[in-house]
């Protein structure tokens, strides 16, 4: 069964090391063998989300900072880069672990608190930015139709996942209602 993710087939070999290589020494302005905030806000990998019409503020920058940065010292090694490079890979290689991977940054984009729980408004303020107007009454559907404890004021991660699961089937039904 297709999961409508695409895959991606990357062996880590020579010419990728060499590769990676590269990309570490560029964004590596001062080249002293460690990535700070200021290498990689200013990094061509910012740059290329720029461009595609995502602006990363100094928070999320920060937040790609800390997934890399595993032993929690403020910068990022060679080798906690190449860790991360090769856990995206593995990710891009696998649709379960993409999908997993989605939710859970869509998930991080929307708890504007970070308290574990996506309010309505915080919704609503993820999808103006991604472009998309939702109504009161679709929020409130969306937020009944995916509730599991209760709680239709807010999405819990799993909750997240579900509307992941039905969202197509929400969609479809929302574009036959209208027409």
């Amino acid at each position: 069964m297709a999961s409508g993710f695409p895959t991606v087939k990357v062996e880590w070999n020579e010419e990728i090391e060499k590769r990676f290589d590269l990309i570490f020494d560029m964004i590596d302005k001062d080249h002293n063998g460690v990535l700070t905030f200021d290498e990689v806000k200013s990094a061509q990998m910012i740059k290329v989300l720029r461009l595609l019409g995502h602006n990363p503020v100094d928070g999320e920058v920060k937040e790609y900072m800390d997934n890399m940065d595993k032993n929690g010292d403020g910068v990022v090694s060679r080798d906690e880069f190449k860790t991360y490079v090769q856990e995206m890979i593995e990710i891009l290689k696998d649709p379960v672990k993409l999908m997993a991977h989605a939710i859970d940054v869509m998930f991080k984009a929307c708890d504007l608190d970070k308290n574990g729980l996506i309010s309505k408004n915080e919704f609503r303020i993820f999808m103006q930015k991604s472009g998309k107007q939702i109504q009161d009454r679709e929020l409130d559907e969306i937020f009944r139709r995916i509730d599991m404890d209760g709680d239709v004021e807010n999405l819990s991660k799993d909750e997240l996942t579900k509307l992941f699961t039905i969202g197509k089937e929400f969609i479809e039904k929302r574009r036959a209602d209208k027409e």
